[in-house]
Parts: structure tokens; sequence; C-alpha cells
């Protein structure tokens, strides 16, 4: 009782606090792809926050129905099967959502014709960094796609094709697989990730996105390089009181073996008596020389500033570069385990509004699927992903991968005669 009611009073006082300089106004919404719009050079952190891309106010009706959720759970509990409303989802596949990470290739598909390791190196970590800024409006998770889901997209770059597919391995626990790759270029991203189940600390909530995301570049002055690289936390805060705020945390590395550079990451979010969300730190290494240092925020611009000379420069802005809009076929033209059209219904249901039907449309998708894991279950019937399969390091790659790492090495190949 004693420290129900202590905790009551803390949260009493934060709410204050919280009402005091954590209001936020969501910016208007716009066609095509949501993109932050992150901090102008030289705005004052503060003054960008209210404008913070991932800040939400939920209303009074809609917070209601989340607490009546919520207080069902204990602090610390991970949730695994709890029913969310639809009107704190987005409406999109997560398989869909990871491609916001890559709408600039202009960033990656040039770097196997960059001679210099460093501005290779460089230039992943630049791609990197560039892969969390466009978001979904609010503070919302994407659909959880259900086994054997899959989304195709391509993208248009320098008269070649980006192509990208991803696969749902696995439903409980979430577990997904994806490759996007331009063999011209010579430039393979795969990506084998899955989010742990959400915990819930009261008013925040967290989820650890465990796995990894490997680079693999082709190129005609260097042989073959590979980086790897992980995946921050993902924090929501401001569930019971306050605004809502999505945020990433924690400490990542990105490695190149045949190079020995590397680099750490630590995405810094935003304490009760901050000043500013979104914040990022890291160094840079060759071996273990300190080369770079890097510091700002992950959804605007971020600056790198050399060891020995102390010049401070912009390492990346998302205002200074391009957004390319993937291609997605038709509804009509994809099959029936394909994202949009498999969710199509409930899509529809969020976007005019109506809870019901959308909630309706998701029910069917989840009893469908419930049913043929039972049967999977009941007649020990092991699931094999499709397009995907479990490398000798334990990585999920493309069944195609190694015809596709032969493609790369024939263009490049052919480049340099």
């Amino acid at each position: 009782w004693k420290r129900k009611t202590k905790m009551q009073g803390l949260a009493n006082r934060l709410k204050k606090l919280g009402s005091k300089d954590e209001t936020s106004e969501s910016p208007p919404s716009s066609p095509g792809t949501p993109v932050s719009p992150g901090r102008a050079q030289g705005e004052a952190p503060d003054e960008a926050d209210k404008n913070n891309f991932n800040h939400e106010e939920l209303e009074e009706g809609n917070k209601s129905v989340i607490w009546a959720i919520l207080k069902q759970l204990k602090v610390g509990a991970e949730v695994k099967h709890l029913q969310l409303p639809t009107f704190v989802l987005q409406p999109r596949s997560l398989l869909e959502k990871f491609t916001d990470a890559m709408v600039h290739p202009q960033l990656l598909m040039e770097l196997p014709q960059v001679e210099d390791a460093e501005e290779r190196f460089l230039g992943v970590l630049r791609f990197y960094a560039s892969g969390f800024h466009v978001r979904h409006k609010g503070v919302r998770n994407p659909l959880n796609p259900v086994i054997g889901e899959v989304f195709n997209c391509e993208w248009e770059y320098d008269n070649t094709r980006c192509h990208y597919v991803a696969e749902q391995l696995s439903h409980h626990p979430p577990h997904s697989a994806f490759i996007y790759h331009d063999t011209d270029k010579g430039v393979i991203l795969s990506g084998d990730l899955a989010p742990s189940y959400i915990k819930f600390y009261g008013n925040s909530a967290q989820t650890d996105v465990h796995g990894q995301l490997r680079i693999q570049l082709f190129g005609k002055s260097f042989d073959e390089e590979v980086y790897e690289m992980e995946y921050p936390s993902i924090m929501i805060k401001g569930i019971l009181f306050g605004s809502l705020n999505m945020e990433m945390l924690g400490k990542i590395s990105v490695t190149c073996k045949q190079t020995g550079y590397s680099a750490s990451f630590e995405f810094k979010p935003k304490g009760f008596f901050g000043k500013s969300y979104n914040g990022v730190v890291g160094k840079i290494k060759h071996n273990k020389d300190v080369k770079y240092t890097l510091s700002g925020f992950w959804d605007s611009t971020i600056n790198i500033t050399d060891a020995k000379t102390k010049e401070t420069k912009v390492f990346f802005s998302n205002t200074a570069e391009k957004i390319y809009e993937k291609e997605v076929k038709s509804i009509d033209d994809s099959a029936e385990n394909e994202s949009r059209r498999l969710w199509k219904e409930v899509v529809a249901g969020m976007l005019k509004g109506n809870e019901d039907e959308a909630l309706d449309a998701k029910r069917k998708i989840e009893a469908v699927q419930r049913e043929a894991e039972n049967h999977r279950h009941k007649n020990n019937i092991e699931w094999i992903p499709v397009l995907f399969s479990k490398s000798e390091d334990g990585m999920y790659l493309h069944k195609d991968h190694p015809e596709i790492v032969k493609r790369c090495r024939a263009q490049r190949d052919a480049h340099s005669n």
C-alpha cells in the first residue's frame, strides 16, 4: 500500500512537470512518405522538441481504453498476447515498416565505387544513421506480421532497381528476415531481426531488437567487405500520463573486419528533466585509434568531429538527402500472403476511423492463424520459411543469397575488365 501511494504521488508530480514542458504539437500531415520535420540547423533542441514527430496526444476516450487494458498488466511483465485497439497501430505491416531505413539508396549504392576504405566505412555508417528519421506520424506500432507473410517492393535508382523482400519466420515469438540488394551496384543488405516481447514498466514500455544487419559490398578497388551492425531498443513513454513519446536507446556497434574500422553508437533517451529527445553520440575507430566522434540527433542532424584536427562538420542531415519512394505492386496483383493484400480490410477500417470494422477484420486474420498453428502443433508439423533459411553462422539469409553474391561478383569483374 505504501509503495502504491508513493508511486501515485510521484506520478502526480511528474504529470505536473510534464504538463509544463512536455506538451507537443504534431506537424500537419502530408501525402507520401511520412518524414520527421527534424531540427533546423542551429535550432534549440527544446524548441524543436515541441514539434517532435514521435509525440502524440491521445483523446480522452482512447486513453480510457488504453488504461482499461494496461491496468490488467503487472509492472515488469512481458506483453505477449495483448489485444490492442487498432487506433494505436500503424496501417501497415512491420515488414513494410523496415523499408523506412532504405529510402536513401544514394548513400549506399555508390559505396562499391569508393576507393578509400575509411570513406567506405563512413558511408556505411551514414547510411545506417539515415535509417531512423523516416517514421509514421505518432507513436504507433505496425501490424504484427503473421507467419509466412511476405512484403516485396523496389526502388528505381540511377537506372537500376533496388529490390527488397521480407518474410515473417515466426509469429510467437516474432522473427523477421529481409534482403535489400542491387547486383548491378554490388550491394547486399541482409536483416535478421527478432523484437523481444514488449515489457511494461508503468508509464513506459520497451522492446529490445535482437538479431543483426549485414551489408556486403563488392567493389573494383577491393575484394569484398562485410559490415555487421545491430539495432537499438525502442521505448515508449507517457503511456499513463504526459505526452506519448517514442525513443531509441542503447548501445550498438558497426564493424568491418576486412578494414579494421569499427564504430560505437549510443542512442540517448531524454530523462525526466532532460532538454532534448533523440540524442546520439558515437566513436569511430581504426583498430584501436579513435579517428572521429559523432554527436547530434538521429531524427535530424548528426555532426562528426575529427579527433586530431577537432574540425566539426555535418555527417548526416535528413533535410539534405533526397527520399526515394518505393514501388509496390497493386493489391490485385499480390499474392494472398503479401502484406498489403493480407491486411487490406484492416487498413481500410483504420483509414476510415472505424475501430469496430478494423478490429473485426484483424480478429479474423488472427483466428485463421491460430487455427493453422493448432493444426501444425497437433500433427507435429514444423513451419519452414519459404524464402529464407538459417546459414552456418546462425543468421537467416535469403535462399537465393549465394546466387545473388555470384551475380554481384560477376558484375564487379565485368566492370573491372
